[in-house]
């Protein structure tokens, strides 16, 4: 098991906790949280998981809201998380990935 997989791991880990409480509370990664997993996926060459972890992130931007006019800026992607994925595409050994 790589060490991305085991940072998946206790994020997972994480997320099952704070849905227990219910609901976005202090528990709850954020975008930080899911942005160190991206990198580690990132530097152990598995674009692909890491990107599924962006995608993961997205819908909770978009969704778990405070009111139905404004986003939850805790799940906000950042420009660090986009530069994160781009250079998992971009170094890992898949011809064309980084299109």
């Amino acid at each position: 098991m790589s060490y991305a997989q085991k940072a998946e791991d206790l994020l997972n880990y994480a997320e099952e906790a704070s849905s227990k409480l219910g609901g976005v509370n202090m528990l709850t990664p954020g975008t930080d949280t899911y942005g160190i997993v991206v990198e580690a996926y990132a530097k152990v060459g598995d674009a692909a998981k890491a990107e599924e972890l962006f995608q993961r992130i997205e819908p909770k931007w978009l969704n778990e809201t405070p009111s139905p006019d404004a986003k939850n800026d805790r799940f906000r992607p950042t420009s660090k998380l986009y530069t994160s994925i781009l250079n998992a595409w971009a170094f890992s050994r898949q011809p064309n990935s980084a299109r």
